[in-house]
């Protein structure tokens, strides 16, 4: 108990510390992040988020603390990587649309897991990942599920 509270008071203070960095970004940038912490953090989210994941969820925001810092001083570099996620979320959200409405399958659920860690890998690489990830593994995965 003492575990999840700690991990729930520490991403919500991450995620408090984001909105004024947040506010300084605009454009394509601004609403993927703006996406993937409504993704993340939503009510709900402490019963909803499984393990291992629930305790990834302070290394996912500190990654985007880690991408807003570097879009404030270098904008340009974070382009390569946005698109690249940004058409990885698109195959995802085509996938994802073949399945009814609530909850994903667990290998489906598992992919949009592995482009949190992709993110972590791409803007925030001295992070770590708890294994390997990338585009190609993703787009693997994608290719090995079984859709309706």
């Amino acid at each position: 108990m003492l575990a999840v509270v700690g991990v729930a008071g520490e991403v919500l203070a991450r995620r408090a510390t984001l909105a004024p960095l947040l506010a300084r970004v605009r454009g394509q940038a601004a609403e993927d992040i703006t996406d993937q912490l409504a993704n993340l953090v939503y009510p709900g989210f402490l019963a909803a988020t499984e393990e291992p994941h629930f305790s990834r969820l302070p290394v996912y925001l500190r990654a985007i603390e880690v991408r807003l810092g570097v879009l404030v001083d270098n904008p340009a570099r974070d382009v390569p990587n946005a698109r690249l996620i940004l058409e990885l979320e698109r195959e995802y959200a085509e996938v994802c649309a073949r399945f009814p409405a609530g909850g994903l399958p667990i290998d489906v659920a598992g992919i949009g897991w592995m482009l949190e860690e992709l993110r972590v890998g791409l803007f925030a690489q001295s992070l770590g990942t708890p294994r390997p990830v990338s585009a190609k593994r993703i787009r693997t995965a994608i290719g090995q599920l079984q859709l309706p």
